[in-house]
């Protein structure tokens, strides 16, 4: 059964907001350089064959259970290892589209790359005169999809000793995301200065280490108050590294943590 949340059973905020499916495509992959990044959201799988990343902050192999997700602007170059080297993609945009990934854009892991391919090519094969009112609830499903089966942290970038710190801090973050973490924390693990570990932050994930440590938090409360459901929501945020169950609400997109938790419930007692 795919994992649920609360998206799933409210109406999403995005839902007629301007979005728009820019391209989606499956093919053979050559060698591409984007010196200025994107100019959209771009999601890229590899089918079969492997491949190689390249961006600002070092080297990735794309090999067939990696998938590319990266904002709008960031620059990056890919190029096939493994010929013939075929990937699924897709392009997005519009005012609510970076609301579609709620994780930090890089490099992950996936479980269910074989769905995730089979929901990319219904949205290829929809016609033209559809892509953008079907094209929408598919790209919602895709990433309903990546939520079901993303591995964290996120994949390291490959034979560069540079980068070492931001898999010391993400594997950091994973492990003590249930008590207090501060950037001091993180400094002494990746022995680096403060400014530094923003960086490595802003270069890898576009967003800042409190921010991805509250992304991790709220993904760890959600699966919580799914499989737990005897846990009051008070002791979730607590395990959880909120200080209060105000606290945990504070970063619930829709709805209170209780609702998330009935309306699950609620959900799956009808499978």
């Amino acid at each position: 059964m795919a994992i649920l949340y609360w998206t799933d059973f409210k109406k999403p905020i995005y839902e007629d907001a301007p979005l728009f499916l820019t391209t989606a495509g499956k093919a053979t992959q050559e060698k591409q350089n984007y010196p200025h990044g994107y100019p959209d959201y771009h999601l890229l799988i590899t089918v079969s064959g492997e491949g190689v990343l390249r961006k600002s902050d070092g080297s990735y192999r794309l090999t067939p259970d990696i998938l590319m997700i990266h904002g709008a602007g960031m620059p990056l170059e890919y190029a096939p290892t493994k010929k013939p080297w075929v990937t699924a993609w897709l392009t997005f945009n519009g005012k609510d589209a970076s609301k579609l990934f709620r994780h930090p854009f890089g490099i992950y892991s996936v479980k269910n790359r074989t769905e995730i391919i089979h929901k990319i090519e219904e949205i290829i094969n929809l016609p033209e005169a559809r892509r953008q009112s079907n094209g929408k609830k598919l790209l919602r499903e895709v990433f309903m999809l990546i939520d079901e089966g993303l591995a964290f942290p996120a994949v390291a970038p490959i034979g560069e000793t540079q980068n070492v710190p931001i898999e010391k801090m993400c594997a950091y973050i994973e492990e003590n995301y249930q008590n207090r973490i501060t950037i001091a924390d993180l400094c002494s693990v990746a022995e680096c200065g403060k400014t530094k570990v923003n960086d490595l932050f802003k270069q890898h994930f576009n967003m800042s280490p409190i921010e991805y440590i509250i992304r991790f938090r709220i993904r760890a409360a959600e699966e919580l108050l799914k499989i737990s459901p005897e846990i009051p929501v008070h002791e979730v945020a607590k395990q959880c590294g909120f200080s209060s169950a105000s606290h945990l609400h504070r970063y619930f997109n829709h709805g209170t943590p209780l609702q998330f938790r009935k309306c699950y419930l609620k959900h799956t007692s009808k499978l």
